[in-house]
């Protein structure tokens, strides 16, 4: 029992923190309409949505796909917003899903921990 207790104690202030860290960071390459590249990283559970944009005409870039990360509560803002290639943005979904399947995997296949009292 006591080691029950234990594990119970370090588990709940775990698991309460869970949820605010990141699970799986994606990397990728960003692009903007003037033509400059960069990287970045966003949580894969977090990107809500990728969406082609138009560049302004005359620019480098005819359009670029905007990668939006949901922002955290209280910044003022509703998403984090980086612009790749529709390449880039092809790659950034192939890694969500392949996050996803992962997940699922986990969750179907995942093995229980069963905590035994033992005489002592």
């Amino acid at each position: 029992m006591r080691y029950l207790v234990a594990l119970t104690l370090i588990l709940i202030p775990a698991m309460a923190l869970a949820g605010g860290l990141s699970t799986q960071r994606i990397t990728f390459e960003t692009l903007d309409c003037d033509g400059s590249i960069g990287f970045a990283a966003a949580d894969a559970d977090l990107i809500a949505k990728i969406l082609p944009r138009p560049c302004p005409e005359g620019s480098a870039v005819k359009e670029v796909y905007q990668v939006l990360e949901s922002a955290p509560a209280g910044t003022g803002s509703a998403y984090r917003v980086n612009t790749t290639s529709k390449e880039g943005a092809a790659k950034v979904m192939d890694q969500v899903r392949a996050w996803q399947d992962v997940k699922s995997k986990n969750i179907k296949e995942g093995g229980a921990i069963i905590i035994e009292k033992t005489p002592r």
